[in-house]
């Protein structure tokens, strides 16, 4: 009796452990197949998303949402920026007495130091018409502690132009916001530049490109 029962235990645990083989076994099938479908999936996706191109700036969004699906259409529509061909014309009629100068210090007759030059000096004589260099919006007016009445404009293609030491009586409409054409008088020479006040009477004009200081005498021909 003790045998047949030893023997009954055997045949239950034989049973136990070939169940859990054969369990092993679907489960590994299973697991291939389900591995093998994913790389498809994966496959798949890699070779739709290669039919779609290239982007160098691609955005991610967390949300397969109608907003998010407008914005992912906006940004595939949106061009890239044009550049417009800018023809700047001399601010003020006049010689260049003192170039653009950033890498060299230059003397100051007004200061007695030698320092840099973020523009240059166009010799000009009192209340002498200044005019807007190209087609613009006025971003800046402001009477500045060291460089008097100034002006500054916003040009396409990253363009500003800065116009310092201007009398302090500007022409009407002349205001931040408003627009204004190449060769638009903006305001006139004066002497409100403390920090160049003793240089002869001048206008002191600035250009930068993507908030870096440029050389205006690269982009316009002096007479």
């Amino acid at each position: 009796m003790v045998n047949k029962i030893k023997k009954i235990k055997f045949t239950k645990k034989g049973v136990y452990i070939s169940l859990a083989i054969c369990m092993l076994i679907i489960g590994g099938v299973g697991i291939f197949s389900a591995v093998r479908n994913m790389n498809k999936i994966i496959e798949d996706s890699d070779e739709n998303f290669g039919e779609i191109g290239n982007f160098d700036n691609q955005i991610i969004f967390d949300d397969a949402t109608n907003d998010t699906n407008k914005e992912i259409e906006d940004v595939l529509n949106e061009k890239e920026p044009i550049e417009i061909v800018l023809n700047f014309v001399q601010p003020v009629s006049g010689k260049v007495a003192k170039e653009h100068s950033m890498g060299e210090l230059v003397y100051s007759e007004t200061m007695n130091d030698y320092r840099t030059h973020t523009g240059i000096d166009i010799l000009a004589t009192d209340a002498s018409s200044v005019v807007s260099a190209e087609n613009g919006k006025i971003v800046s007016v402001l009477d500045h502690p060291l460089w008097g009445t100034c002006i500054e404009i916003e040009h396409a293609n990253g363009f500003v132009t800065c116009y310092r030491n201007l009398s302090d009586t500007l022409p009407e409409g002349i205001e931040v916001g408003s627009y204004v054409s190449a060769g638009g008088i903006i305001g006139s020479v004066g002497a409100s530049a403390l920090v160049e006040i003793g240089e002869q009477t001048h206008l002191h004009f600035e250009m930068s490109q993507n908030g870096v200081s440029v050389d205006p005498l690269e982009y316009i021909t002096f007479s």
